[in-house]
């Protein structure tokens, strides 16, 4: 899970909050809402990755609860 939307796939709606964070995204059919934003630590400084992504398609909807967010090894070039 990386909490942003798919680069391989169109974006067809988008909306940021106050901050200019992704408050709502609308991608291949989906509909993700984003929030709760937590500040958390990566390799490159701090990043407000959300904290609560709830995802709706058609009759489907689904809640993901993140409490911590953590960064692996990136690949070297």
């Amino acid at each position: 899970m990386r909490g942003l939307p798919d680069p391989a796939s169109k974006v067809t709606g988008f909306t940021p909050n106050a901050q200019g964070l992704i408050a709502t995204l609308e991608q291949q059919g989906w509909t993700l809402t984003y929030g709760d934003y937590l500040t958390s630590n990566s390799p490159q400084g701090s990043l407000a990755m959300p904290g609560r992504i709830v995802a709706e398609y058609k009759d489907v909807r689904l809640t993901l609860v993140v409490r911590e967010w953590t960064f692996g090894q990136q690949p070297q070039p």
